[in-house]
């Protein structure tokens, strides 16, 4: 609960700044520039519900506000993409409400995820795998195939094409492992830090947004600590005990 507690304390705080500034015109800063009141609005509402659930009753409430502002976040930033709602930070709104989706809702400090059968996990973790395997695939092979973006972003990371091919390598081969339980933990811990290089090649090299490798690099976090927890042994291991007792 304290952690739950910590997390909506600090993203209401963020909320709250937030909400305040889109009221305010800043010369000179390009976001600031032009005041956003329904922006603003969003941000202070859920900024004074992540502080309610933060401080209401020692933070009884934490992790159902975390899980809910999560998802409306997600589900903004997802309008954003092909202008429903028109703002600018979409991207930014579903990773902050991937993260804190993730937190009230899928970490071990969540009181729904710790109660939810290992059937649940077991089928969770699967979802997620395959998720991710068809994700990387499709990031993959590009690369391997040398597709022409693949091959210039590549030389303005200026590192050499080698390392393009060891990135599709590394992508594809364990997008494939994440189907494999005995494999799957250290194909999410390998993915995880090639996510980890991808956010650093976009915000140095590359000189964009590095969103979508960071939510792909939380997402296998995820599935590393299930897998280190055998949360995605448990439908196998349900099924095989379902046919040992059919045939006894």
């Amino acid at each position: 609960m304290k952690f739950q507690r910590l997390w909506a304390g600090l993203l209401g705080t963020g909320f709250l700044v937030v909400g305040v500034l889109r009221f305010i015109r800043i010369q000179g800063v390009t976001d600031l520039s032009v005041p956003q009141p329904i922006h603003g609005a969003i941000h202070l509402i859920t900024g004074v519900a992540l502080f309610w659930g933060a401080f209401r009753d020692r933070g009884r409430y934490a992790e159902l506000v975390n899980r809910w502002v999560g998802l409306f976040f997600v589900v903004l930033g997802l309008l954003g993409l092909p202008g429903v709602v028109l703002y600018a930070d979409n991207s930014l709104h579903l990773f902050v409400g991937t993260v804190s989706g993730a937190i009230g809702g899928l970490s071990p400090w969540s009181r729904f995820w710790q109660s939810r059968s290992a059937r649940v996990h077991g089928w969770a973790a699967w979802a997620l795998a395959a998720m991710l395997a068809a994700t990387f695939v499709m990031a993959g092979f590009p690369k391997l195939l040398g597709n022409s973006r693949m091959v210039e972003e590549f030389q303005r990371i200026g590192l050499g094409q080698w390392l393009r091919y060891v990135t599709g390598g590394l992508e594809v081969g364990s997008a494939v492992c994440l189907l494999v339980p005995r494999l799957r933990q250290p194909a999410s811990a390998i993915l995880t830090l090639t996510m980890i290089g991808a956010v650093v090649a976009n915000l140095g090299s590359l000189n964009r947004s590095a969103i979508l490798p960071a939510m792909l690099m939380i997402m296998t976090l995820v599935l590393l600590g299930w897998s280190s927890k055998g949360m995605d042994k448990s439908v196998s291991d349900n099924a095989s005990l379902q046919d040992s007792l059919s045939v006894s």
